[in-house]
């Protein structure tokens, strides 16, 4: 289910011809105002489009309505209290091709509050290379003004922002040396003097990597973590566990947050 992001424009419907839902969409906290706009490639004879709100996803209740034929922009106030949103077009006359898009605004203090994120993966990542691969994190413990998608991390607003990456570097058999690389990327090129390197002989040994930058980043660029064993055949990689009566350590994390 895709989410709306606060100052980040959705098309719920995209060009839809014909009546019906949009897919649901799920609300973040704290939401002030919902701004919506429909538009047509050729003006309707008769259109009512409804903007539908639920908890739980089953039940719906409209909170707006549109007739307006040319299109139109219309603000709703304090829908915090909704979790999901949809659009729902009941009548368009002629079958006209329908394009709707809905903005989410918050007031107060998050109107100025930086964007932040916390990442980490609970699994091992052990590659089958020695050439460098892409680390990927599978819970985010945190987020607000950026998206997240297995490895990649898309920055939402331009500015300098603040990273740091740790991870666990360990094997599971053997007696070889291990050496491990870690670096930040950004796109596809390797953020300069980023990167770190840490050596595993015991079997039972974890050792800390910590790549870290003050990097200037613009809208739309992806964020990246990569790494790299010298050796493939002792599972070598980046290694998570699970303490008794503790915190659960990650294989690894990230920490982001944009400083102006």
């Amino acid at each position: 289910m895709d989410s709306l992001l606060i100052a980040v424009p959705l098309n719920l419907l995209d060009a839809r011809i014909g009546t019906g839902v949009s897919d649901t969409i799920a609300l973040p906290t704290r939401l002030a105002l919902l701004t919506w706009q429909t538009s047509f490639d050729v003006a309707p004879a008769v259109i009512d489009i409804d903007i539908d709100i639920s908890l739980d996803g089953v039940i719906w209740t409209t909170i707006d309505t549109s007739t307006n034929v040319s299109g139109e922009v219309r603000t709703i106030t304090n829908p915090s209290a909704a979790v999901f949103i949809r659009a729902n077009v009941n009548t368009n006359t002629g079958n006209r091709q329908v394009t709707l898009i809905l903005i989410g605004k918050v007031s107060g203090f998050l109107q100025s509050l930086q964007p932040y994120l916390q990442l980490s993966d609970s699994t091992d990542q052990q590659p089958g290379v020695t050439t460098p691969i892409q680390a990927t994190f599978d819970t985010e413990d945190s987020i607000f003004g950026f998206t997240h998608s297995g490895g990649d991390i898309t920055i939402l607003k331009s500015g300098t922002y603040l990273v740091i990456a740790s991870a666990q570097a360990g094997k599971t058999s053997g007696t070889a040396v291990i050496t491990f690389d870690m670096w930040l990327r950004v796109n596809a090129t390797d953020v300069p003097n980023t990167g770190c390197r840490t050596t595993v002989i015991p079997t039972a040994e974890t050792k800390l990597l910590i790549a870290e930058e003050i990097i200037n980043l613009v809208a739309g660029d992806v964020l990246k973590v990569m790494f790299s064993v010298s050796n493939t055949a002792v599972g070598a990689g980046l290694i998570s566990s699970a303490p008794a009566g503790e915190a659960a350590i990650p294989s690894i994390m990230i920490s982001a947050t944009r400083l102006g």
